[in-house]
């Protein structure tokens, strides 16, 4: 069994809030929401100062850990 923080997207950095905003909302939660808005029009002011990251569990994409084939 992993560790639960290890299962969770870290947040997006002061450089990455500071220097492009609209991408730190939507590499933590996406492009459809109030925040991504905010951010676009509000900028830097918004993410530093009144937005908090969501602690979103990452989505997991590829193989399964262990796969079997039998012939």
């Amino acid at each position: 069994m992993t560790n639960q923080i290890e299962d969770y997207k870290s947040p997006p950095s002061c450089c990455c809030k500071l220097c492009c905003p609209p991408c730190a909302v939507y590499f933590n939660e996406g492009c459809c929401n109030c925040d991504m808005i905010l951010a676009c029009f509000l900028g830097c002011f918004y993410t530093m100062f009144c937005w908090e990251p969501k602690h979103l569990a990452p989505k997991h994409h590829g193989a399964p850990e262990e796969q079997v084939i039998s012939r």
